[in-house]
């Protein structure tokens, strides 16, 4: 057992990676360079911070319980913190499932739109109550109150191009990822006839990797008037399997001509298949006071 030391402490493992409904759970984390003191987290973007209790440092591992009962599922960094306030994280290194074990379908990310919590919007995206009924679109969310949609009080504008990101999410031992959510769209569209009346408003979903090169993975083909919240469903490409990090985003596009009254979207969840128990991802590139490195990084509180 180490009382100081000029030497990073580094996480190779957390036991279990993967967690219950229960309180009062014995884990361990695994590594080298724990110090008398530290203080043991589950640390996710816009969530509760998880903490410890009866921490036990024993020389290459720390002892400890913490309380999992209602947390908030996904993936979880694994943070040591050192008495110093000096950080050593396991990225993505502790899941809370919504569903099934360590086999299975799990659900990765969930969202209902009651907060803006972890989103990135540009332009008139926003969270917010649906106020369309007099322009054909929702007057009320799917569920709850709240949705992520366009100009939530009318039509959208003409010669936009605004997107709305969701928070990443990690797919470590994840195959078959699926995104589901509910949807009432309404899009002007008219590619045929007379040249003088054609118009174009496009709708987009896109994934990446690492939230700069984006994919497409739908767009509409034709005007849109839902007319009803309506159940979508995307598989996305096996590129998508086993990453640290998979980011998603709505587009909404349109020229200067005709309007209607744009995205809404509800209830929406990620969804991935598993063959075993989770992995943490063996490579994270991170910057700060301390540069880019990979593996398990110590991080500065003064950067975090």
């Amino acid at each position: 057992m180490v009382s100081a030391s000029s030497t990073p402490a580094s996480i190779a493992a957390i036991t279990p990676a993967e967690g219950t409904e229960l309180n009062n759970v014995p884990m361990s984390v695994q590594g080298a360079g724990f110090v008398l003191g530290s203080d043991v987290l589950l640390r996710r973007q816009g969530s509760p911070v998880v903490q410890a209790y009866r921490v036990i440092p024993l020389g290459d591992r720390i002892d400890f319980h913490m309380d999992l009962q209602g947390i908030d599922p996904g993936f979880y960094d694994v943070v040591v913190r050192a008495p110093d306030g000096t950080e050593s994280i396991l990225p993505n290194g502790f899941l809370m499932p919504i569903s099934g074990s360590a086999t299975g379908i799990h659900v990765l990310y969930s969202n209902t739109f009651e907060s803006a919590d972890g989103l990135s919007l540009t332009g008139a995206w926003q969270v917010g109550v649906p106020n369309q009924a007099s322009v054909s679109g929702p007057g009320s969310a799917f569920v709850g109150s709240q949705v992520l949609g366009t100009y939530l009080n009318g039509n959208y504008e003409n010669n936009i191009n605004i997107t709305a990101t969701l928070p990443p999410f990690s797919t470590v031992n994840r195959t078959n990822v699926r995104l589901e959510y509910r949807r009432w769209l309404g899009l002007a569209y008219l590619l045929s006839g007379n040249p003088n009346n054609r118009h174009r408003d496009d709708a987009r979903v896109h994934y990446s990797l690492d939230g700069i090169n984006w994919q497409k993975i739908w767009e509409n083909s034709s005007a849109f008037n839902d007319s009803s919240w309506t159940q979508q469903s995307i598989d996305l490409p096996s590129a998508a399997n086993n990453r640290s990090q998979v980011f998603i985003r709505f587009q909404l596009q349109t020229d200067n001509t005709q309007v209607s009254y744009g995205f809404n979207i509800d209830d929406l969840k990620i969804t991935a298949e598993s063959q075993g128990p989770l992995i943490p991802p063996s490579v994270y590139f991170r910057t700060g006071c301390h540069g880019a490195g990979r593996g398990t990084l110590p991080l500065c509180h003064h950067c975090h």
